[in-house]
């Protein structure tokens, strides 16, 4: 089989046991909107309330602005997918900070 669905297999893997162990680990009624998010999150790790409130089709409640949310199980399975992927050694990844006005300043970072 080709390595790379292999690898592909293996991210859908990890990504299913990760919902079936938040089901086990959050006590919320099965119709819960907590369950929509849950979902979310594994389409995208990292959100805010405006996404959140598009991708649902729920009104925004949450105010705050620039406020976000990610799940770091699930960048840490897309990480682990990515180094997977990447022929030879590691090469380190690419990290993103918001700082003042919004503006992303990208800086590349060694694994050691």
């Amino acid at each position: 089989m080709f390595a790379g669905v292999t690898n592909g297999r293996q991210l859908l893997s990890e990504l299913r046991e990760m919902r079936r162990a938040w089901a086990d680990r959050v006590a919320a009624r099965q119709n819960s909107g907590v369950w929509l998010v849950a979902d979310l999150l594994l389409r995208h790790p990292v959100v805010d309330a405006s996404l959140v409130a598009r991708e649902l089709g729920r009104s925004r409640t949450d105010r705050r602005r620039k406020r976000v949310w990610r799940s770091p199980e699930v960048l840490a399975a897309l990480d682990a997918f990515a180094a997977r992927a990447r022929p030879g050694p590691s090469l380190g990844h690419i990290r993103t900070d918001i700082r003042g006005g919004g503006r992303q300043n990208q800086r590349r970072t060694r694994d050691r």
